[in-house]
């Protein structure tokens, strides 16, 4: 179990949302740590298409955009 092997409380009674420390999420609920992921989310795409854009430019090279679905 995924739990187990990180060394989170996986018992009856444990928590459902821990933090990275494995201390459980507060009475304010999950609202700021789904907020921190978002941006985080965020941050990579952008730095993933900043660098896609780059590779094109740079090689000249047709990247498909991963977002894209392929159609065959």
């Amino acid at each position: 179990m995924l739990r187990e092997d990180l060394g989170i409380a996986c018992t009856p009674d444990a928590p459902a949302f821990v933090l990275p420390s494995g201390e459980p999420v507060g009475s304010w609920g999950p609202q700021p740590v789904l907020r921190t992921a978002r941006l985080v989310r965020t941050g990579l795409e952008v730095n993933g298409g900043i660098c896609r854009s780059r590779l094109q430019l740079g090689h000249c090279l047709q990247i498909q955009d991963p977002e894209e679905e392929v159609l065959t």
